[in-house]
Parts: C-alpha cells; sequence; structure tokens
C-alpha cells in the first residue's frame, strides 16, 4: 500500500483519515519514521489492556521562552534555544488494540494541520530512523 518511507512519513505528518497498521509495523517501520514530529500529550490505559495515546506536534509550546539572567558567569550559562510560542496545534492520537494486535491512528479532535513542513521538525530534531 505505502511503499517509500516518504510516502509513510507524508501520511503520518497530516493525518487526513484514519489508519490501521499492525503493531509489529507501527513499531518498527511507522513510528520511528516520525518520532521527531509528535510528543506525547496524554495518554489513557484501559481495562481491556488497550490504551491510547495523544501525541501533539513538537513545535507546540505553551510559553514564551525566558530570557537570559544577567550576572552568570559565561561558562555556568545553559546553552539554549529560543523558540516562538503557539506555532502548530496539530495533534494526532494513536489507539494501541491489544487484543487485535492493531493500531489505529488518527487526528485528534478535529485539529488543524501542521503550520511548517516536514523538513523544519526534522531540523528542530532528528527522526530515530535517519
Amino acid at each position: 500500500m505505502y511503499s517509500t518511507s516518504d510516502e509513510k512519513r507524508a501520511l503520518l505528518f497530516n493525518i487526513k483519515n484514519t489508519l490501521e497498521i499492525s503493531e509489529e509495523e507501527f513499531d518498527n517501520s511507522w513510528w520511528p519514521l516520525v518520532s521527531n514530529v509528535w510528543t506525547q500529550f496524554n495518554s489513557c490505559k484501559l481495562n481491556n489492556a488497550d490504551s491510547w495515546k495523544v501525541f501533539t506536534c513538537r513545535f507546540t509550546k505553551h510559553r514564551e521562552s525566558s530570557t537570559r539572567k544577567e550576572n552568570i558567569p559565561i561558562k555556568k550559562r545553559r546553552t539554549t534555544m529560543i523558540r516562538p510560542a503557539n506555532i502548530c496545534h496539530a495533534k494526532t492520537k494513536v489507539i494501541r488494540m491489544t487484543s487485535k494486535k492493531l493500531i489505529q491512528i488518527k487526528r485528534y479532535n478535529n485539529t488543524p494541520d501542521h503550520t511548517h513542513t516536514l523538513i523544519e521538525s526534522d531540523r528542530l530534531k532528528c527522526s530515530t530512523y535517519r
């Protein structure tokens, strides 16, 4: 169905329709392709061993970066990168159906598409497959 890594990455970047993939295939050859794009936001384990996780775009940042404190010696300063807040609000939901050994991936509550490209996500953090 989706043969190349780039096709899979594009599909998991902006999720339009619900996808169902086997657990093994998802864990080994799908999720590592976009592990740099998403960061866990929320999760729940159900009584029947199923679970779901909501992931938010790594560009989602709720607070503005703080400013540098004065009078700190150069050797003790942390090197940090300041990024603006609220750049992207994309979210996805990953449902793990343990009994069926299936993963269902869908857009979370009609959240918008990413406001940036996949290349920009790659610049921020490398995925585990690269």
